[in-house]
């Protein structure tokens, strides 16, 4: 498991944040953020394969120790029995918790990856709007940078409200 992720995907998603006035900054950062994100994401799936393995030996063994005590026992036991039983298992119940705080995990670090990869795109438009002059002050009269504030500031609600539903 991934050591304090909550901080780590904290401080990574402020970096999803764009200033629009230091898009050249945004777009060398890009790069190693994504890396970072993208190099625990792997790590964490990693993590995630190894538990998957983990809980199949464990699985196995109860398996094995239930049939046994059973022949040993000279008791009939059926496959469902011995599915319930493994599944009363301390040692299985602990790895199947496990396995799904990794998978958690997984899927925290698919949406900040997704959300980066995103980032870029948004990055790569912005930087257009900027060469088309789409910010300078001398191309709009305050009528028109006003209508787009308050649609820029719509669209933000818009967006922030969808981001709180999920």
């Amino acid at each position: 498991m991934i050591k304090d992720l909550s901080k780590l995907l904290a401080e990574l998603e402020k970096g999803l944040l764009i200033d629009e006035h230091a898009l050249n900054e945004c777009l060398m950062q890009q790069p190693e953020i994504y890396y970072r994100v993208s190099k625990l994401h792997a790590i964490a799936i990693s993590e995630k394969d190894a538990a998957k393995q983990n809980l199949a030996e464990i699985e196995a063994e109860a398996d094995l120790e239930i049939r046994h005590r059973a022949r040993v026992h000279e008791e009939k036991i059926t496959e469902k029995e011995i599915e319930a039983n493994k599944r009363m298992d301390k040692r299985v119940d602990k790895a199947i918790t496990e396995l799904q705080k990794l998978n958690h995990e997984v899927n925290l670090l698919q949406a900040l990856k997704d959300a980066f990869n995103q980032r870029s795109f948004v990055l790569k438009d912005l930087t257009q709007l900027y060469i088309a002059n789409y910010y300078s002050e001398s191309s709009q009269d305050n009528a028109q940078k006003s209508m787009r504030n308050h649609r820029v500031g719509r669209s933000r609600e818009q967006i922030s409200r969808r981001y709180e539903k999920s």
